[in-house]
């Protein structure tokens, strides 16, 4: 039997819309598995395909699975420049590296630039790589600054003046001058000229790290260039004194000078240094005379100083207060070194009289002796002691014995004791002793002259005994009667 067209007609529509159902769906699946495709079991692989391929599949999903709508790779730098710039501190650094080298082996595994993922987030390759320079320093990772700059030349990324100089800026305020100096060869290899600046600092890194013929090298390049800067001229003036060479650091004195360079006492005293050390006292006296009519003048009480510490290196008493004798003509005032520095040229010379003067000249001025003094004077006791000396050195370490550390208060009381035992004065003796007793000092009787403690002592009780007899009345004899 026939079935009525109606039901023909409806089961017809039926057909379509389920047809078109299965359509959607099936288009809906694919879509699916194409853009969001199921992770494989753990344990299980895949038909014909080894560990290695396995792997390599599962780098592939995780290069094309979305992050917050962005490709791996592209989230992952993101992350990279959100962590580093937004969060301070080590912790943050040492992330964001650990988030490049998973960028790193995503690139290399799939063939991917780093150029272009930073281009398609709209960042410069070159600052991307700087930030990470600074996350390697922050986080003392500082073998990874090498890496960074090598990925930067093996990628074709420009390597421009200011990434060098700024990791060497941020290696140099961690101290790390030989790391900068490493980075500053770099940037040469890579053809660029260093600014002045850098130069200047270069200079100064060297130094650090005891390199002085590259620092001397760097300065002949900033030389060459410009007018060094004072910072450039001084670590090179130092670099001099060390090496004890006074034809180089006078000759960069006259360089200075011809050049227009600020010359200030701490330059000056700086070349007198290099020549004292250098025992060119002569030179040194002329360069002296040579300034003292500059105006204003560039000498002070170092100076002098310098120069006085010259001649008692010499042993030469009268050149050293010949040397104090000008500085107050040329309105200098000598301070606490000058005096000892003259004091110790005269206890060198043998003129231990002339240092016990002085001391009290000292005094008169209104300055205080200190550990130093104590220490010359206590060298002067050896030479000729006297009573009175020796009252004086007591005198000064009470003053000074808060200054001094162990070793040292122990060494001056010795030879104060030393002093006083020579001078055969007992009473003298038992003082000094007794004074080093109080200041923490052991010294045993036995070791100094015991003879002239027990006679001290003997001394003392014939004193009591005396006062304790009674005295003759004038006039009244004290003979027994017959």
């Amino acid at each position: 039997m026939a079935l009525p067209q109606i039901v023909i007609d409806w089961i017809v529509e039926i057909h379509v819309e389920v047809a078109i159902f299965m359509l959607t769906l099936g288009g809906a699946l694919v879509l699916r598995n194409l853009t969001n495709p199921e992770p494989q079991q753990k344990g299980k692989k895949r038909l014909g395909c080894g560990e290695n391929t396995a792997k390599h599949y599962e780098a592939n999903m995780s290069v094309a699975a979305p992050t917050q709508g962005k490709p791996r790779p592209c989230a992952l730098m993101t992350e990279i420049l959100d962590t580093a710039r937004e969060l301070p501190g080590k912790e943050a650094a040492s992330r964001a590296l650990a988030l490049y080298s998973e960028l790193r082996m995503l690139t290399e595994r799939n063939g991917l630039s780093i150029v272009d993922i930073a281009q398609s987030i709209k960042q410069c390759p070159a600052s991307f790589y700087s930030v990470l320079v600074s996350c390697a320093i922050k986080a003392n990772l500082l073998h990874l600054v090498d890496v960074l700059l090598g990925d930067m030349k093996r990628k074709s990324i420009p390597r421009s003046l200011e990434i060098y100089e700024s990791a060497m800026k941020q290696l140099a305020g961690q101290h790390h001058y030989k790391r900068a100096m490493d980075v500053f060869d770099q940037m040469l290899q890579d053809g660029l000229e260093p600014s002045a600046v850098t130069y200047s600092c270069a200079v100064g890194f060297a130094a650090e790290i005891g390199d002085h013929h590259r620092a001397a090298e760097c300065f002949q390049r900033l030389s060459a260039r410009t007018v060094p800067s004072i910072r450039a001229y001084m670590t090179m003036l130092r670099i001099h004194n060390r090496r004890q060479d006074w034809p180089s650091a006078i000759a960069l004195f006259r360089d200075m000078q011809q050049r227009g360079a600020r010359l200030d006492s701490l330059v000056l005293n700086i070349v007198f240094a290099a020549g004292v050390s250098a025992d060119q006292l002569a030179a040194v006296e002329q360069l002296l005379a040579e300034v003292q009519d500059q105006r204003p003048p560039i000498y002070d009480v170092v100076s002098f100083n310098t120069l006085i510490k010259g001649y008692a290196q010499r042993n030469d008493y009268h050149g050293a207060a010949k040397v104090m004798g000008r500085m107050r003509d040329r309105g200098v005032f000598p301070n606490a070194i000058t005096f000892n520095s003259v004091m110790d040229a005269a206890v060198r010379s043998m003129r231990g009289d002339a240092a016990w003067k002085l001391v009290r000249q000292m005094r008169d001025v209104g300055l205080q002796p200190d550990k130093f003094t104590a220490s010359i004077l206590t060298r002067a006791l050896s030479l000729s002691p006297s009573v009175e000396q020796v009252q004086l050195s007591l005198e000064l370490m009470r003053e000074v014995v808060s200054q001094c550390d162990c070793m040292l208060k122990t060494n001056l009381y010795h030879a104060i004791v030393e002093a006083a035992a020579q001078v055969e004065d007992g009473s003298l003796l038992m003082r000094a002793m007794a004074q080093a007793r109080q200041h923490g000092i052991s010294l045993p009787a036995a070791k100094y002259n015991g003879h002239a403690v027990t006679r001290a002592l003997a001394q003392a009780t014939q004193i009591k005994r005396r006062s304790a007899t009674p005295q003759p009345t004038e006039g009244i004899s004290t003979i027994a009667p017959w």
